[in-house]
């Protein structure tokens, strides 16, 4: 009798457990349609219907999340608001919840709010790169560079794989006087998010940032990617080897190198260009300054997939080269294309190899 009483109190079981999972089925399956919804900017349709799947599933954060995004969407900051902080106590409630939360704050004028809510969220999701990110866009907007600087970095540091710290950094360092750090940060992030139009935007500053940094005129070549500052006492030329350089006078040295034989600034000549650049820098500066991005520069080239993914790089800087150098060299891209898009080929960054700027 026992044995008999077990085997039903466990079939109870497992049907109210099948039970359960057929409504969370239904309400994510109605969550989809309001998304759908909310894309094409009928938000209060949008929430009625999301305030459906709440009630068949109340302990999911997804839904009262949507519903905050959508209030956001409409400018309805304090209901927002009101959702948002609810959402943050419900079980899976994540960075993104923070985020948002954070973000609605600083919509609503509320800069201080906005911060305290970013910063609790790190203290309990503390690998969040996105909540450095939008503290750092708070200083951006105050033009308070160098703090946005840090705490972009500070993302970078924490969280290696999100993208848009790489971005904003890389936006910030292309259209300032020390360019090297954005075209690291720039390409990085090209490798991260492959197909956006942020991807396609960082293609074109790249491009701009090389063609205008470096001038070949004749058998002389001028770079201008940074202001150096050469830091030491020289009263001898054996001191030389003694100053403390910095990281652009090695890059500029070895970018100057692997101009030699070069006419011309163009997506082809900057390929040829970035590869003399990676044999001479691993020649001599690679131990003293590596860098996660020409390791995979490296295996590229290796691969001998490295003149195909400069023009894959460059593209949106100068598309008609591009489809020029594409209609006679199809298989080389080809080749490209499938080592690039294999797993075993994706650059991965972690704690340990991330590439922050040389100070």
């Amino acid at each position: 009798m026992k044995k008999a009483l077990l085997i039903i109190v466990l079939i109870a079981q497992a049907m109210g457990m099948l039970a359960q999972e057929e409504t969370e089925s239904v309400a994510l399956q109605k969550a989809r349609e309001a998304v759908a919804l909310m894309d094409e900017g009928n938000y209060e349709q949008s929430i009625q219907i999301l305030e459906e799947c709440r009630k068949l599933d109340p302990k999911n954060y997804l839904y009262p999340y949507e519903i905050g995004l959508a209030n956001v969407y409409m400018k309805n900051y304090e209901e927002a608001i009101n959702v948002l902080k609810k959402t943050l106590k419900l079980p899976g409630s994540n960075s993104q919840v923070y985020q948002l939360l954070g973000n609605t704050y600083s919509l609503s004028g509320q800069r201080d709010k906005a911060i305290k809510t970013y910063k609790k969220g790190l203290s309990k999701f503390q690998d969040a790169g996105n909540l450095y990110l939008e503290i750092g866009n708070i200083h951006l907007h105050e033009e308070d560079y160098e703090r946005a600087i840090e705490n972009y970095e500070q993302g970078i540091a924490i969280d290696p794989m999100y993208p848009s710290n790489y971005f904003r950094l890389a936006k910030l360092y292309l259209n300032s006087s020390n360019k090297v750090p954005g075209l690291i940060y720039g390409e990085i992030f090209m490798n991260i998010e492959r197909t956006s139009s942020r991807t396609q935007e960082m293609s074109e500053l790249l491009y701009r940032a090389y063609e205008s940094s470096i001038t070949i005129s004749g058998d002389s070549t001028d770079l201008d990617f940074c202001q150096i500052v050469i830091v030491g006492e020289v009263e001898s030329f054996n001191d030389m080897e003694e100053l403390e350089l910095p990281y652009c006078a090695i890059f500029g040295k070895n970018i100057l190198l692997a101009t030699i034989g070069q006419k011309e600034v163009t997506p082809q000549s900057l390929a040829e260009i970035r590869a003399a650049f990676i044999d001479l820098y691993y020649q001599e500066d690679a131990e003293k300054y590596p860098v996660v991005l020409y390791d995979y520069h490296r295996e590229m080239i290796k691969a001998g997939v490295f003149e195909a993914y400069n023009h894959y790089l460059f593209q949106i800087g100068h598309p008609d080269h591009f489809e020029n150098w594409l209609s006679t060299h199809q298989v080389e891209f080809d080749n490209f294309t499938e080592w690039y898009t294999s797993e075993m080929n994706v650059l991965m960054i972690d704690k340990e190899n991330r590439y922050l700027r040389f100070k």
